[in-house]
């Protein structure tokens, strides 16, 4: 459903917007994605994923960035504009999608948030994470947040011939239903609302706008297989680690690798960042926990003009924000993605600003089980040592 292999997608944050690529890059579509609303002379791809930074946002100011990132955007048969949303449901997705229905845009919505492969799934309307629901039904979030004509298909109705589910939809449609929700409990169910979406398009020429995680962007892309990480395209080196998240999950993981004794943790002064490059240059891992005190990032910033000069380390941020201040600070204008180092966990390589080249890894601060920080950089010792 990709016209010319072309795509452009909407993510509330920097790691969501890596992670959404991979996909596509699996699928041998080249991806860039963009830090900001894209600019005159930035690289071309394929599918060009732009961070809209909008998930901390008020709803009403993330409506207003939304409506500025879409506004341009017209949809002619076939090309495909994609909104990327939190499979956990953080965020704003409804006064995005409030935006980019008020920019008439798109004829209709698709909202299907399920990623089963993580234990996020939705059941009878209800968002369900590993087993667990927070009781409040899709369309009462997005009601919430300024939606209104919604509708929803059940595990049920997805169980119909797509000929039946299609004249569902049109019927809904004809109506003046512009937001559909959808159950989903598995990668069929998902694959079968990826084909609804194409042929809604293709057969009946509705501008039709996906909403989901990366589990609904796997089906869109058209590529359901989970890539081959044992022959990685990123040059195994030592690993700097930025983590700024707060999120349980990321600490859990730093806990697990800090035990391994596969890095050690630095001060996150001027000695402390000094030393990370010393120790990149032996071959030895690191990690700065971020407080973003203005010391610490004035002496981060500082770090940086003397790792421009250097690209034999890999640059690792953990939390969207996380990598969104670093990336900030370099003045990087972007990220070519390149490859998937763990399942989920995007790596590219940084376009723009004080550290253009160099290697990025970006991970989500709640995504991964506790073991992920190592394998990733036990997998780098042994290529190294290979």
């Amino acid at each position: 459903m990709l016209k010319d292999g072309r795509a452009t997608i909407f993510a509330d944050d920097l790691t969501g917007a890596c992670d959404v690529s991979l996909p596509f890059h699996s699928a041998g579509l080249s991806c860039f994605v963009s830090i900001g609303a894209p600019v005159l002379g930035q690289p071309w791809a394929n599918v060009c994923i732009i961070d809209m930074e909008t998930r901390n946002l008020n709803p009403q100011d993330a409506y207003g960035q939304t409506f500025v990132h879409t506004q341009r955007l017209k949809l002619d048969r076939g090309y495909l504009a994609y909104l990327k949303m939190d499979s956990t449901w953080q965020g704003n997705v409804g006064s995005e999608l409030k935006a980019i229905h008020d920019n008439r845009i798109v004829d209709l919505a698709i909202v299907a948030p399920a990623f089963p492969k993580m234990g996020r799934s939705v059941f009878n309307g209800q968002l369900l994470i590993r087993g667990k629901s927070d009781s409040q039904l899709l369309q009462e979030k997005l009601r919430h947040q300024g939606i209104e004509r919604l509708s929803h298909i059940t595990t049920r109705q997805l169980e119909m011939t797509i000929e039946e589910l299609l004249e569902l939809v049109i019927d809904l449609h004809t109506q003046g239903i512009n937001t559909i929700t959808c159950d989903a409990t598995s990668d069929e169910e998902l694959s079968t609302i990826a084909l609804l979406i194409e042929k809604l398009t293709t057969i009946y020429g509705l501008s039709v706008l996906p909403v989901g995680s990366a589990g609904l962007a796997e089906h869109i892309s058209g590529n359901q297989s989970d890539s081959d990480t044992s022959r990685m395209v990123i040059v195994p080196s030592p690993v700097i680690a930025i983590i700024g998240s707060e999120n349980s999950v990321t600490h859990d993981q730093l806990d697990v690798a800090l035990r391994d004794e596969l890095l050690d943790e630095l001060d996150g002064n001027r000695d402390g960042m000094r030393i990370c490059q010393l120790r990149s240059h032996s071959g030895k891992h690191s990690v700065i926990k971020m407080t973003w005190e203005p010391q610490m990032e004035s002496a981060l910033a500082e770090a940086m003009g003397s790792w421009m000069t250097s690209s034999d380390f890999i640059l690792f941020c953990s939390g969207g924000d996380t990598a969104k201040r670093v990336c900030e600070i370099a003045q990087a204008q972007g990220v070519h993605v390149l490859d998937q180092v763990a399942p989920g966990i995007a790596a590219g390589t940084i376009y723009g600003g004080m550290l253009n080249g160099i290697q990025l890894i970006t991970k989500a601060g709640g995504f991964g089980p506790r073991d992920t920080i190592s394998r990733i950089l036990q997998s780098f010792n042994n290529r190294m040592v290979a």
